[in-house]
């Protein structure tokens, strides 16, 4: 896929219906403001004159704050009903492959719940274990060389990224390098021989 590809889709019918309702709530406080507003603005002028009670006043003051803060609480929930619906697209932030596939069309899946296991083309890494002997002499951001022998014993050069911070088998270190590059033909899981700077 391609970045900005939409490579997946929630039925969006929810969160439509949501959005409207939100956006109609915000339409009738926002009426609502309009007549707090226009209430306070005859209210106030009544006061000057003695007609309207210092308690009539304060009455529609509270009535405008409410109303005020009903407003936003409610642009606040057509903003929240807007970001979900836009989440029903899965959208590739970059180039990728698709290396395994965990949902079905039409399948119910929960919030949080991978849909895709995607690979980079432009960013492979090398994952080796290391003795435990020659862990101390390991440094990260170390350059590294690593052999394809998958694709005509390609050679490519990276960097020391992550070293383990517990044994793994037989009481060794995995230590993971950055390839620098894209390596035309290269593909997650591939064997390679990797020479470390020890």
């Amino acid at each position: 896929f391609k970045a900005g590809q939409e490579i997946a889709r929630l039925d969006p019918s929810d969160f439509e219906r949501e959005l409207m309702t939100q956006r109609s709530r915000l339409e009738s406080l926002q009426i609502r403001l309009r007549d707090a507003e226009d209430t306070f603005r005859r209210q106030s002028t009544l006061a000057k004159s003695g007609t309207v009670s210092p308690a009539g006043l304060s009455r529609a003051e509270a009535a405008l704050a409410t109303a005020r803060s009903d407003r936003q609480v409610a642009e606040v929930a057509v903003a929240t009903a807007e970001e979900n619906l836009n989440r029903t697209r899965l959208i590739a932030p970059r180039d990728g492959i698709v290396t395994k596939l965990l949902a079905k069309q039409f399948e119910e899946i929960s919030a949080g719940q991978p849909v895709y296991e995607v690979g980079r083309q432009d960013a492979l890494e090398v994952v080796v274990l290391v003795p435990e002997q020659l862990i101390p002499a390991i440094r990260y951001g170390e350059p590294v060389t690593a052999i394809l022998p998958g694709i005509q014993d390609a050679v490519v050069k990276g960097r020391i990224i992550e070293i383990g911070a517990t044994a793994e088998a037989g009481n060794a270190f995995r230590v993971r390098a950055r390839l620098d590059g894209p390596t035309p033909g290269a593909r997650s899981g591939m064997s390679a021989t990797v020479t470390l700077p020890v």
